[in-house]
Parts: structure tokens; C-alpha cells; sequence
């Protein structure tokens, strides 16, 4: 599927990390808020 792109979200409270096109609203691992999540390089 071209033009299809998947980023690594990691929080930077748990270094707990998700795969999604969007940033995750909460940490699935602490309940971080939205803030707290960084795209991963």
C-alpha cells in the first residue's frame, strides 16, 4: 500500500512504545497524557 506510513510513538514517562498513524491520546502502559508522547526516531 503506497503513501501508507506507520510512526513509533514512545512515552517519555515509561518509554513504553505504540505503532499508529496517529499519537495515541493516553500511554497504553501508564495513562500519560498525550503530552508525554513523542515520536520515536
Amino acid at each position: 500500500m503506497e503513501g501508507f506510513f506507520m510512526a513509533i510513538w514512545k512515552c517519555t514517562q515509561c518509554n513504553a512504545t505504540s505503532e499508529g498513524r496517529c499519537r495515541p491520546k493516553v500511554c497504553p502502559s501508564c495513562g500519560a497524557s498525550k503530552e508525554q508522547i513523542a515520536k520515536a526516531e
